[in-house]
């Protein structure tokens, strides 16, 4: 996944998520700290797909949001990429203050896409670490 398909991707799940708060997490998630990481990890390059968590949690909303970026979805067609839209409880599994180390669209400040400044992005320790060691194909 690139950067770009990211940001259209959370973009249009805010668009739908309306006053819910979106948390990237994953393998995509990288792509906040490190934009460039598609270029340097094939993980990243070849992922298809970004985890979202809505919160607050609305079924209708979770829903539309599967409906309209998850996989199979036209927008996964025309696109090539999908949102897998996961339930908040995924945060039970992670450790305590893992909201501390969420990191936000710093790109992005005007009114107009203010709600970008909801979308973010949680980086477990070791992810990155984890990314360096598949190897790439060579061309």
């Amino acid at each position: 996944m690139h950067l770009a398909a990211l940001k259209h991707m959370a973009a249009m799940a805010v668009s739908i998520a309306g006053n819910s708060r979106i948390v990237v997490f994953g393998s995509a998630s990288l792509l906040g700290s490190y934009p460039s990481a598609d270029l340097d990890y094939e993980l990243i390059r070849r992922s298809g797909d970004a985890d979202f968590v809505m919160d607050p949690w609305e079924d209708e909303v979770a829903l539309l949001a599967h409906e309209s970026l998850g996989v199979d979805s036209e927008f996964d067609k025309e696109n090539g990429y999908h949102a897998d839209i996961i339930r908040p409880m995924a945060f039970e599994n992670f450790p305590p203050g893992w909201d501390d180390r969420l990191v936000g669209d710093r790109e992005k400040r005007s009114k107009d896409v203010a709600l970008s400044l909801r979308r973010s992005c949680y980086q477990p320790p070791g992810l990155l670490k984890s990314a360096r060691t598949i190897p790439s194909k060579a061309k």
